[in-house]
C-alpha cells in the first residue's frame, strides 16, 4: 500500500471508526450526496482521484487514491477490529468522532446518510469533555475557558460574561479547585440563567389557550430555509395534535407557492389534514394572509403557518410590505428565521425586522428565533450564544438538516455540548 490513499470508515449514524491519510477537501461534500440506499457500491473519479465505496450493512467503506484501491485495502482491513491486519498497533483507530459537513439547505437532493450525519453533528450526547483532566485551580479554569469559548466565536464580551458567572458560582460555593464534571454543571445553570430560551411547552400551551385559530407568522431574509423551516414546524405540531393550515403569503418568489404545495402533498399522503390556501403571485400579501385566517378559522383549525417572502432588510418596498402584513392581521406569535452562520449579519437583520414590525403594530416584536443549517456552523457556533444575548430574543428550536424531523429543541444542554464538543 505504497500509494498516496485517504481511506475512511463510518457508521450511516455518523460515527468514524476509523481513518488513514490526508482527508481530501471534497470529501465532505462527496459523503454528503452518496445515496447507500440506492447503491452499495460504487466508483466514480473526482478531480483526478478515484473515490470508492462500499456499503455493509450500517458500516461504510470509503478510499481516495489515484488508481481504484479500494478491494486491496478491504482484504488488508480487519473489519471487525477496525484495524489493518499488516499495521495492527501503528494505525491510529479515530473512535466516535463526527464527520464534519457544511450542507446547504439548498441541496436539492438530501439522502438518508446525509440527513442522519448532519444531524448527528447537533446531537452531541455522550462525548467526553477534554479541554482539561483533573481538578484545576479557578485562575486556569478562567483562562482555559475564556479562550475556548472566544476560539468558538464568541464575542468578548459575552464569553466573560459566561466565565465570571461560573467563576462566581464556585467562588460562592468556597471551591478553590474544579473538576470537568463540576464546571460543565455549572456552565449549564450559568447558560440557563443568561440565555433566553422558549420552552416548547410554553409554546404549545399558547395555542392551546388561545379561542379560535393561532397565528404564525414566519419573517426573514431569502435564502435562509424559512419555507423548510415551516414545514418543519407544521411537522412538529401535526404530531402535537394540532390541526394545521398552511397559508402561501411568499407572493414574490416564482416556485415559492409550489413548494408549499409539495409539504401540503406529503402531509396528506401521510394521513394528515392540512389546511392550505394560496392566493396567488404578485398579489398583496397582507390581504391573502387574511383570506387565509379567516379561511383557517372558518374550517376549525388550531393554528395558521403564515409563509411570507423572504426580503433583505435593506430593501424598502418589501420591508414596507411586511408592516401592513403584521398591521393588517396582527399575527399570534412572529417567527425570525436565520442562518446560524451570518453571525453579526442576523443581528443587524433582527434589528431591521423589529423596527418595520414594530411600524405595524406599535411595540410589537418578533416573539422567537429559529435558527438553520447548525450543522455547518463547526467553531462559529458561538455565533448562537452572540444572537441570544445580544438581541433578547428566546431560540424556539435549532435546524440541523432538510428533513421534517431536523429540528432539535433548545435547552442548556444542547448549548453546552454545542460550546464544548
Amino acid at each position: 500500500m505504497k500509494n498516496n490513499f485517504y481511506f475512511i470508515v463510518f457508521e450511516t449514524s455518523g460515527i468514524v471508526k476509523y481513518s488513514k491519510g490526508n482527508k481530501p477537501i471534497f470529501i465532505n461534500n462527496f459523503i454528503a450526496n452518496m445515496d447507500p440506499d440506492t447503491q452499495l457500491k460504487s466508483s466514480l473519479k473526482v478531480r483526478d482521484k478515484f473515490v470508492e465505496y462500499e456499503v455493509r450493512g450500517p458500516i461504510v467503506y470509503l478510499s481516495v487514491c489515484n488508481k481504484p484501491i479500494l478491494n486491496e485495502l478491504l482484504n488488508k482491513f480487519d473489519c471487525e477490529k477496525n484495524e489493518f491486519i499488516e499495521e495492527k498497533q501503528s494505525i491510529e483507530v479515530k473512535e466516535k468522532s463526527e464527520l464534519d459537513f457544511s450542507v446547504s439547505e439548498d441541496t436539492s437532493s438530501f439522502t438518508t446518510i446525509k440527513n442522519i450525519i448532519a444531524s448527528s453533528v447537533i446531537k452531541l450526547q455522550n462525548k467526553t469533555f477534554s479541554l482539561f483532566t483533573g481538578r484545576i485551580s479557578l485562575d486556569e479554569l478562567e483562562r482555559i475557558i475564556l479562550n475556548h469559548l472566544i476560539e468558538r466565536n464568541v464575542t468578548l464580551e459575552y464569553a466573560n460574561l459566561v466565565v465570571n458567572d461560573v467563576i462566581a458560582h464556585f467562588k460562592y460555593n468556597n471551591e478553590t479547585r474544579v473538576s470537568q464534571d463540576r464546571f460543565r454543571d455549572a456552565l449549564k445553570d450559568s447558560i440557563k440563567r443568561l440565555l433566553l430560551i422558549r420552552n416548547q411547552k410554553d409554546f404549545l400551551e399558547s395555542i392551546n389557550l388561545k379561542k379560535g385559530v393561532f397565528s404564525i407568522c414566519f419573517v426573514g431574509p431569502n435564502g435562509v430555509g424559512k419555507s423548510t423551516t415551516l414545514a418543519k414546524i407544521s411537522n412538529y405540531l401535526l404530531k402535537e395534535k394540532f390541526k394545521v393550515y398552511i397559508a402561501a403569503c411568499d407572493t414574490f418568489r416564482s416556485g415559492a407557492i409550489e413548494q408549499l404545495k409539495i409539504h401540503v402533498g406529503r402531509f396528506r399522503n401521510d394521513g394528515y389534514d392540512v389546511g392550505f390556501y394560496e392566493g396567488g403571485y404578485s398579489k398583496d400579501d397582507a390581504n391573502v394572509a387574511k383570506t387565509a385566517i379567516i379561511k383557517a378559522g372558518k374550517e376549525n383549525n388550531d393554528v395558521i403557518l403564515i409563509d411570507t417572502a423572504g426580503r433583505m432588510h435593506n430593501k424598502v418596498t418589501l420591508m414596507n410590505s411586511l408592516t401592513k402584513l403584521i398591521k393588517n392581521n396582527d399575527p399570534d406569535h412572529i417567527i425570525f428565521v436565520g442562518e446560524a452562520l451570518t453571525g453579526g449579519d442576523c443581528l443587524e437583520q433582527i434589528q431591521e425586522f423589529n423596527k418595520h414590525i414594530g411600524k405595524g403594530i406599535h411595540n410589537r416584536k418578533i416573539d422567537s428565533i429559529i435558527l438553520t443549517k447548525v450543522e455547518a456552523v463547526n467553531e462559529k457556533v458561538g455565533n448562537i450564544l452572540n444572537l441570544t444575548l445580544s438581541t433578547g430574543i428566546p431560540i424556539l428550536f435549532l435546524g440541523t438538516g432538510q428533513t421534517n424531523e431536523d429540528l432539535i429543541p433548545v435547552d442548556s444542554n444542547s448549548i453546552v455540548n454545542l460550546l464544548l464538543n
